[in-house]
């Protein structure tokens, strides 16, 4: 298994529509664990869809493994801009594995390769108002707060404003 980034909890590597995808349908079929993540729950995706999915992705497409090899969720990073250096991030953890850092580790590899190998300024995000958890780990992480796009995402039968959130190179210079 080639590991891309890793830690002592957790490593990353390129997501390859070959992989064993159980994990990852479970978890993009679960629509009530993802009424807050744009793109995905809104409709039933099989192998097949999933597969295409993952060759479809234009960026950095990583899944996230614990120390015994068990595929816990993904990072994606994709709109890589070249030339204004910017990209966005998301990350999906599958429910049974949250509240045990893995999240914060894995974004903490991804975003430190961005700004030390990638020579990437700015990495933003999008995240559903309501999305308590999401914003908590993205502050934790050093994300700021910049603004909204008001009633942008249909949950639960109504809008719900996404915030937008970004984090620089330069704030974490001198760590």
């Amino acid at each position: 298994m080639n590991k891309f980034l890793k830690s002592d909890k957790i490593y990353l590597k390129k997501i390859h529509f070959d992989d064993d995808l159980a994990n990852y349908l479970d978890m993009v079929n679960d629509v009530e664990e993802l009424k807050h993540i744009d793109e995905l729950g809104r409709y039933p995706l099989n192998k097949s869809d999933l597969q295409e999915y993952i060759k479809s992705v234009n960026g950095l497409f990583l899944s996230i493994y614990d120390n015994n090899n068990e595929h816990i969720g993904n990072i994606r990073v994709s709109d890589i801009h070249p030339i204004n250096r910017h990209c966005s991030f998301g990350i999906l953890l599958n429910k049974k594995f949250r509240n045990k850092g893995y999240a914060k580790e894995a974004s903490r590899l991804v975003i430190e390769h961005l700004f030390k190998s990638l020579n990437i300024n700015r990495v933003e995000l999008y995240v559903a108002k309501n999305n308590l958890v999401a914003i908590k780990l993205y502050e934790s992480l050093g994300f700021k707060f910049e603004g909204c796009k008001r009633e942008a995402m249909w949950i639960d039968g109504q809008y719900e404003d996404l915030l937008i959130y970004s984090k620089l190179f330069k704030d974490i210079q001198g760590k």
